[in-house]
């Protein structure tokens, strides 16, 4: 089981670093043939998951719907619906609810004691993990979670 979880963390890294195409030399430049390598648009960044599919079809069928793959999502599917289905939590003066189910999850939080305490209630746009833990993240602003 380890091995497998190794594979399923080391392939997806192989790829990425496979696929980006580096700068061809000089000497490279005048002879290369006419065929070209197909690489991710984006030099410099992570590939998306679509754009390894053309050139690694196996690993990509093998990879999909893996624990790896659904790892860091986005919100507002099947896997959300009984994680906000009109859940409510109290943790000493904190209360939590979670509702909205899988079409539009909601985090609320308030504190039960202190009035003047900033109440939230926003949409988490993304999760971490899957089994036995997810972590909903809400967005604080200025690209922090």
């Amino acid at each position: 089981m380890r091995l497998r979880q190794l594979i399923l963390w080391i392939l997806p890294s192989l790829f990425l670093v496979a696929c980006e195409k580096s700068a061809p030399s000089k000497e490279s430049a005048s002879s290369s043939s006419d065929k070209e390598v197909s690489s991710p648009s984006r030099k410099g960044t992570l590939a998306k998951s679509s754009e390894c599919l053309a050139c690694h079809q196996d690993s990509f069928e093998a990879w999909q719907g893996s624990h790896h793959q659904l790892a860091h999502r986005d919100t507002g599917g099947a896997l959300d619906l009984d994680p906000f289905a009109d859940i409510s939590l109290q943790l000493g003066h904190a209360k939590w609810t979670f509702t909205g189910g899988a079409e539009n999850p909601r985090i609320e939080w308030q504190d039960t004691l202190d009035t003047e305490a900033a109440s939230i209630d926003e949409q988490p746009p993304m999760a971490i993990g899957l089994d036995p833990l997810v972590q909903y993240l809400l967005d604080t602003g200025d690209g922090r979670y």
